[in-house]
């Protein structure tokens, strides 16, 4: 969720905790399609970020497949044709 409200509104019995909740991450998930000269390449990564140290660490890899997100709804509601759900990275996991 983007903030507090966003969450609120979807799960309406968590109004009466609002002032003690918070909207942070500690993990995201990384993108990249290139187009060249005709050919494309994609490239998913999913990274965690130490809150304490900022230091970022990557967590896996997937080149080229489709992994839908659970943080993505135009993947959510797209026909899974992977047999992959969620942020999972199947191709390498470091």
């Amino acid at each position: 969720f983007r903030d507090v409200a966003e969450a609120i509104a979807r799960y309406a019995g968590l109004s009466d905790s609002a002032q003690a909740l918070t909207v942070a991450s500690a993990f995201f998930e990384v993108r990249v399609r290139v187009e060249l000269r005709g050919a494309r390449a994609e490239l998913i990564s999913m990274l965690h970020r130490d809150p304490r140290s900022g230091a970022i660490r990557l967590l896996g890899r997937n080149f080229g497949r489709r992994v839908p997100s659970i943080f993505d709804e135009e993947s959510a509601d797209a026909e899974d044709t992977t047999g992959v759900r969620g942020p999972s990275i199947t191709d390498t996991v470091l």
